[in-house]
């Protein structure tokens, strides 16, 4: 990991150095150069750290920091981490925290990287001026989600959930997701189809990555979408997760 990210850190660090003027003045059209080696490098970053995190987890040597935080400030947090990106896109972009809610326990860092994840494919994935919405819910059992659409997927799991289940929602009224695209989006190297790939970019990583942090968990991430018209996903996640091999706040595995 040293040989990939280090090149790549200098490359990023020079060129921040020429943005900000420190080799002399620069024109606009020379920024706009500078700009894209930035913006590439960055997308580059992600990529071999999404890879690395990938082969960890497939190794078992990837490590969770468990310990309880609040979810309303880590949605808080990712929701100023966007908002230049949902004003730049003119997004009507609304957030809705049950109040009151408990404690999670989890990787904070991960979680936050998953709803990362979700908002910005909703950001990139919807045209100008679109809609999209995070919501955050708690149910104290699975028998209190029975009004929920979702309650099919889960009822006879009710172990993974017996304190408490956080749910998550992120929706867009986007390009959405063809029906038969919907069981592969979380797969490795994986987009809905190559056209998508061609005009919005991206590797596949993401949700891949954003599930095996879930699963790590004891989570559930799936989408719905009606092609067109937007798509929609849901995590459902246990308050406390059911780990393994606990070290201090780290954990190795998962039951």
């Amino acid at each position: 990991s040293h040989e990939l990210r280090t090149p790549l850190t200098a490359i990023i660090g020079f060129s921040e150095l020429l943005m900000e003027g420190v080799l002399g003045d620069l024109t606009d059209e020379q920024k706009d150069s500078i700009q894209e080696v930035l913006n590439n490098g960055a997308d580059l970053l992600e990529l071999i750290n999404s890879l690395l995190d990938l082969s960890k987890i497939d190794s078992g040597k990837m490590r969770f920091e468990i310990h309880p935080f609040d979810m309303s400030e880590m949605v808080d947090r990712v929701s100023r981490m966007i908002s230049s990106l949902i004003q730049r896109k003119e997004h009507d972009f609304t957030v809705s925290i049950q109040k009151d809610l408990p404690a999670i326990m989890g990787d904070e860092r991960k979680l936050q990287r998953v709803l990362l994840n979700l908002i910005s494919n909703a950001i990139k994935f919807t045209p100008d001026k679109g809609m999209i919405k995070v919501w955050v819910k708690f149910f104290p059992s699975i028998e209190s989600m029975k009004t929920e659409s979702w309650y099919e997927k889960i009822k006879n799991i009710q172990d993974r959930y017996s304190e408490g289940i956080f749910c998550i929602g992120v929706e867009d009224n986007g390009v959405g997701i063809k029906s038969e695209h919907l069981d592969i989006v979380f797969d490795l190297f994986q987009q809905a189809d190559s056209s998508v790939t061609r005009s919005y970019g991206g590797t596949g990583l993401g949700l891949a990555l954003a599930k095996q942090y879930i699963e790590q968990h004891n989570g559930i991430i799936w989408a719905e979408s009606e092609y067109g018209k937007g798509a929609k996903f849901f995590v459902l996640l246990p308050r406390i997760a059911k780990l393994d091999a606990v070290k201090g706040d780290s954990i190795n595995s998962v039951a």
